[in-house]
């Protein structure tokens, strides 16, 4: 056994009972996401642009190193010795792209920035959303793996509000649209590589779903799976779109309703 067998081993503990939504390790971590939002909204608007790239970074190598463990998790049979990659895990993913858009977002500046930070403060905080409050499916036997969920979805959300508060995108309805483009975007990414798996790839053995939207083979996921079967593709993948981008523009409507209110207050003490 090498130094890496070693090491996924050593990480491998186990939970005594998995984790349940609502359970105490639930709440430990929606507790520790509610304060570093709290902390963010006092403190997050002193920070500087560079100071926001600087946060950017750290965060996108925080979720680059925990993806390398959870992949080495999953690519490594503790009972039998032997390496296989696990195609369904691939990082591409809906709550995947955030880690590839914060590191792109932390290295460049201007309009490209804008519309990256745009993603992350709308549509990336819908997976953060559904995670956090809903992890039914998420929960495992490994304390590493449930860290590792938790922490990453939490984090979303923390770097979504982040986004709003020190000013990297603006309180109206355009962020949606900047958001959109990146979501657009990374949609045909992980179409086409839905399609090319599937023909280059061994769909006997292996699953290979990104973002749950491939032609090929249902998520088996609440909801989106169901919809899935009822649906005709033709219908599923516009309504799919359609159904995120309606929740990330409630996410706007929400931010802009947010700072009204909190402006109101502003003038109100002041008079």
């Amino acid at each position: 056994m090498n130094i890496l067998e070693k090491f996924i081993v050593a990480t491998s503990g186990e939970f005594a009972e998995t984790p349940k939504p609502y359970g105490w390790f639930h709440l430990l971590c929606l507790g520790l996401m509610v304060i570093a939002i709290v902390a963010e909204c006092i403190w997050g608007r002193r920070l500087s642009d560079k100071g926001v790239r600087v946060v950017l970074l750290l965060v996108a190598i925080s979720l680059i190193l925990f993806e390398v463990y959870k992949q080495l998790q999953f690519s490594y049979d503790i009972s039998s010795g032997k390496w296989e990659y696990t195609w369904y895990y691939f990082p591409f993913q809906f709550c995947s792209v955030p880690m590839y858009v914060m590191l792109l977002a932390g290295l460049t500046k201007g309009k490209f920035q804008e519309y990256l930070c745009s993603f992350l403060a709308t549509f990336a905080v819908i997976g953060g959303v559904i995670t956090m409050f809903y992890p039914a499916t998420v929960f495992i036997g490994t304390i590493g793996i449930c860290i590792q969920t938790m922490y990453w979805h939490g984090v979303l959300l923390v770097m979504g509000v982040l986004m709003w508060v020190s000013g990297k995108v603006k309180f109206e309805h355009k962020t949606l649209l900047k958001g959109a483009s990146v979501f657009v975007v990374v949609v045909l990414l992980a179409l086409g590589m839905n399609a090319l798996f599937h023909y280059l790839g061994d769909i006997e053995k292996y699953s290979f779903n990104m973002f749950y939207i491939s032609p090929y083979e249902n998520s088996g996921l609440p909801v989106l799976g169901q919809l899935w079967d009822a649906l005709p593709y033709a219908l599923y993948l516009p309504l799919y779109i359609i159904g995120f981008s309606a929740g990330a523009y409630i996410v706007v409507l929400l931010a802009m309703l947010i700072a009204k209110i909190a402006s109101s207050r502003k003038t109100t003490y002041k008079y």
